[in-house]
């Protein structure tokens, strides 16, 4: 009788491993890291993904508020401009077109919202609901 080979573990994740603050914590209370144990508990690399993107993320938006021409009526660099120029030739341009009709509530909602998903993306707060806003942000 042949037994079945134990499923593959990842390394930072073994139960061998020695536990860190983060995870004995967790384990005794039973709940959801805080900021910061969730920064210690993941590897090197997923840190300096997610600090790189929360960082961009809040960078886009605070650079969109604080560039007067992106809510000036007129201006090359306008909200309502870009919404026009992306209106044509997409397949989302009945959505652009309907967003167009107010072009400085819609740019200041893009603003924050990037903003409201870097600082989110840096806390760990909601991850999955910040990485689909964050993925249609992108992709409008």
């Amino acid at each position: 009788m042949r037994t079945k080979p134990a499923p593959p573990t990842r390394p930072d994740m073994d139960a061998a491993a020695p536990a860190t603050p983060a995870r004995s914590a967790r384990a005794a209370a039973g709940t959801e890291l805080s900021p910061v144990s969730s920064w210690i508990a993941m590897p090197w690399s997923v840190r300096v993904l997610r600090a790189f993107l929360g960082i961009t993320f809040v960078f886009a938006g605070a650079q969109k508020l604080l560039d007067g021409r992106y809510l000036h009526v007129g201006s090359p660099d306008f909200i309502g401009t870009q919404l026009s120029g992306f209106a044509h030739g997409t397949p989302v341009s009945a959505i652009m077109a309907l967003l167009e009709k107010a072009p400085v509530t819609v740019g200041v909602a893009v603003a924050l919202t990037e903003i409201a998903v870097g600082i989110a993306t840096l806390l760990g707060i909601g991850m999955l609901t910040v990485a689909a806003v964050g993925f249609v942000i992108n992709f409008t």
